[in-house]
């Protein structure tokens, strides 16, 4: 899984909309919305495709929330847990070639410098084109967190992440005098003055 859109697929209640093709857009029990959503608990309303690289797990919540959650609420909401430094020592990495020039790769490496100090790196890179020309997305980000004990019952925990997601929004194929998908392709000169009145 790698989107907002693969992680609610088989939630009860929950669907996800096209979004205008440049955002998560999840519908909580028939309400829309592109602002219910958080990281480790913390509101992140900006509209934009929502990449998994560095998430632990998704909570979804249904029904109204806005008791726990301030405004908004109405309908649910999802809460991206990020991964932290744990001291479990991980190291992964993940390479996937898809079709349409579809590139991406993934790392993730925590690391104990000590039984007080940890430090984790998650990142992610993918280029890919589509199906359909026009398309292009490019991405990447970058997650290092910190973790430190200062006693039994006290632990600070430091991150900072940088995502970039330079897209084409794809919208679909529109119709065409209300019958069929308009043409994806531009005609060629020919096709254009055969086409034009005399």
């Amino acid at each position: 899984m790698k989107s907002i859109a693969d992680t609610i697929r088989y939630v009860p209640g929950v669907g996800i909309a096209q979004g205008e093709g440049n955002r998560d857009t999840p519908i909580f029990r028939g309400n829309s919305s592109t602002s219910d959503m958080y990281v480790d608990g913390i509101r992140d309303d900006v509209q934009y495709f929502r990449d998994l690289y560095n998430i632990e797990r998704v909570d979804v919540l249904k029904g109204p929330n806005a008791m726990v959650f301030g405004r908004g609420g109405s309908g649910g909401l999802i809460n991206r847990a990020t991964k932290q430094a744990d001291w479990n020592n991980v190291r992964e990495m993940n390479f996937q070639v898809g079709s349409f020039d579809k590139w991406r790769l993934t790392g993730d490496f925590d690391q104990a410098i000590n039984d007080s100090v940890a430090v984790r790196l998650t990142s992610m890179w993918e280029d890919s084109r589509s199906y359909r020309e026009g398309f292009d997305s490019g991405r990447w980000g970058v997650n290092p967190t910190l973790a430190w004990k200062l006693s039994d019952q006290t632990k600070v925990t430091l991150g900072y992440e940088h995502y970039q997601d330079d897209r084409t929004a794809d919208r679909g194929v529109s119709s065409f005098n209300g019958r069929r998908p308009a043409p994806t392709f531009p005609p060629s000169s020919a096709a254009r003055t055969a086409a034009r009145p005399k």
